[in-house]
């Protein structure tokens, strides 16, 4: 097997197996008095999670800090494991890094200058920014600010190296860094959702462009400053705090490795230009404040109370109001439903995770900061042990054939100016008539149809894992599976187009560009490596396709051609193609990519077990455990983010 897909399945069972977060704890008695949404007393609340730590830390998890609140008081402050294994105990006073959970700061900020009748939901976001910012749009149809909140202003996913580097002297201003990275637009904004860290830092740049103060001086000075959370900064390099910059040095970030142990992530210090997506650095007590003033009837960070319970309702819902209307998004925080409905966000990065969540109505929240990227254990199993399963309403109609919505799947988070492969797709099968199969690779999961098209993942006896899948069916076809706030496309469907190329044994290997004009010699030397016959995938819509196949002495001849996508499969042909170019000498510079090897360094997507990546993201999204990104390379001076 694969080591990359050995260490993914770790984390995969550990997401899947949802039980094992009570697995081997103490059962606790249930009280008349308060206890969690799940049915633990406040009393045994401490036993519970120490009784789970013992089962995970130094294993599963290197450290971890949690906070509990209810009902306006903090019931539990209290940290697990190391900040530096075998070295330093990690305590409440450390600093960890948020990823993004940071961007519930934007949207608090957003919202407050609603409230002030400074920015419109509803309103074209162009008219917040410079003339012309925006210079790689295809629509006519206006991004809304509510687009940015609900991740769907249609660009494609800028890959995991742009926007960060372990400088601190690189890193540009916000505005500089979001001219220099913006991504295509690719789809029509309102239509597919595609988890967005640009659009998150677009939001925080409208905040400091309508404020007049840089956007780590606005949350300084409206958050921080107003909750008291001195302990905590924003900007992108800490320069406005430098104890903070001087605590972050003091603690080491993990990961799992190839072996199943705990070591150091590559890359201990990372920084983001597009900051306000995540990076806040702070403490678990300055965290816990934020979330508390959040939970506060009285609103502190705003002027009305009624501001505050707007911003956490529900402003975006997956499903039909035929089916199981479910909600996702409320304004930015993402709306789950465990056995009392939670909002939050949960983050990644390199060796760090965090989740913060909590339910309005009943005064409940958690905060969880951990030193290891991708981990699960705390941030997702222990949360959902305290907020307790997801139990739907009873559907008495008749149900569809599950049948229907078999297929391959592509994530529509992914880089879109070029070929999607294969390994990229999950494929989903029926197993019955109400159960679906979604796998990748050697792993695969069940899902239970709750409702007409509306799945979710099964714990027994009527309970549920947090959030579902629902798929969008128009006229008989699968316009989307859509979940939280990550869609994923049919392939082929509506939305992707089929292409093949094929050829004779007379070339050894063919490698092509999508949509490269006068490509690069480093283009064509990260150019996907094509196999004669096998589908790769393309976006509905004109593009340009250009290939170099090479002979066994060396010899390039290159083809290219025109295509227009979208209704019916396409495939191409090297031996058919008329009037050739000459066959021309490689030129100087790197060799042709051989097809079975990986792609070079492009800040893109490129790991061969990617659909695995995809099953992950897929479950750690429908789970409400955070959100991750698919793939990361590193290259020059830049560093991957999850």
């Amino acid at each position: 097997m694969p080591t990359q897909v050995a260490r993914l399945s770790r984390y995969l069972l550990m997401l899947i197996l949802i039980p094992l977060a009570t697995a081997g704890l103490t059962p606790l008695a249930q009280a008349d008095g308060p206890a969690t949404p799940s049915g633990i007393p406040v009393s045994q609340l401490e036993q519970h999670v120490d009784e789970f730590a013992q089962g995970v830390i130094g294993r599963d998890t290197a450290g971890a800090a949690i906070i509990v609140v209810n009902n306006g008081q903090i019931i539990l402050n209290k940290a697990y494991g190391d900040a530096v294994l075998g070295q330093t105990p990690a305590t409440t006073d450390d600093v960890w890094e948020w990823g993004s959970v940071s961007k519930l700061l934007v949207w608090t900020s957003a919202y407050q200058l609603v409230e002030q009748g400074k920015l419109d939901l509803n309103a074209d976001i162009r008219q917040y920014l410079p003339t012309g910012f925006l210079k790689k749009l295809r629509y006519d149809k206006p991004i809304t600010f509510l687009n940015l909140m609900h991740h769907n202003a249609g660009w494609e996913d800028v890959g995991q190296g742009p926007g960060f580097t372990d400088d601190p002297a690189l890193v540009p201003d916000l505005e500089q860094a979001l001219s220099d990275i913006e991504p295509n637009q690719i789809w029509e904004p309102g239509t597919i959702q595609a988890y967005s860290n640009y659009g998150a830092a677009l939001a925080g740049f409208i905040v400091q462009r309508i404020s007049g103060e840089p956007y780590y001086d606005y949350a300084r000075h409206h958050i921080f400053t107003p909750l008291g959370m001195t302990q905590t900064t924003v900007h992108p390099t800490q320069a406005d705090n430098p104890a903070v910059a001087a605590r972050r040095d003091q603690i080491v970030g993990y990961k799992v490795d190839d072996n199943g142990e705990l070591v150091p992530a590559p890359y201990q210090r990372i920084y983001m230009s597009i900051y306000p997506a995540g990076s806040a650095t702070g403490t678990i007590g300055d965290l816990g404040k934020f979330m508390m003033a959040l939970m506060d009837p009285a609103a502190p960070l705003f002027a009305k109370p009624a501001t505050q319970a707007a911003m956490e309702s529900t402003s975006y819902w997956i499903g039909s109001a035929d089916s199981l209307r479910v909600p996702a998004l409320a304004h930015g925080f993402f709306d789950t439903q465990h056995a009392v409905r939670t909002i939050g966000h949960g983050g990644n990065l390199p060796g760090f995770s965090a989740n913060l969540t909590f339910a309005p109505a009943t005064g409940f929240g958690v905060v969880v900061l951990t030193n290891q990227e991708v981990e699960g254990r705390f941030t997702g199993d222990l949360v959902t042990s305290l907020f307790g399963p997801y139990k739907p309403p009873t559907y008495h109609g008749a149900l569809p054939d599950a049948h229907e919505v078999e297929g391959k799947y592509a994530s529509a988070r992914m880089p879109f100016t070029d070929f999607i492969p294969q390994d990229y797709l999950v494929t989903i099968t029926a197993k019955d008539e109400n159960t679906i199969t979604i796998s990748a690779g050697n792993f695969s999961v069940d899902y239970v149809q709750i409702a007409p098209y509306v799945f979710a993942l099964p714990l027994g006896n009527g309970d549920f894992n947090p959030g579902v899948l629902y798929f969008d069916i128009i006229d008989g076809t699968v316009m989307a599976l859509r979940i939280a706030s990550e869609d994923q496309l049919l392939a082929p469907g509506p939305a992707l187009t089929q292409l093949t190329v094929t050829w004779s044994e007379t070339f050894s290997t063919v490698s092509c560009l999508l949509d490269k004009t006068n490509p690069t010699e480093d283009q064509w030397s990260a150019a996907t490596p094509m196999k004669s016959g096998e589908p790769v995938y393309v976006t509905t819509g004109d593009h340009d396709v250009a290939c170099r196949a090479t002979t066994a002495d060396g010899t390039i001849t290159p083809f290219s051609w025109k295509i227009k996508a979208g209704g019916t499969d396409i495939a191409l042909s090297l031996d058919a193609s008329t009037n050739p170019p000459e066959p021309v000498k490689p030129p100087a510079g790197p060799k042709p990519v051989n097809t079975s090897t990986a792609h070079a360094d492009t800040g893109g997507l490129a790991e061969p077990d990617s659909a695995v990546l995809l099953l992950l993201g897929l479950l750690l999204l429908s789970s409400g455990a955070g959100t991750l990104a698919l793939t990361a390379r590193k290259a020059s001076r830049q560093v991957p983010v999850q």
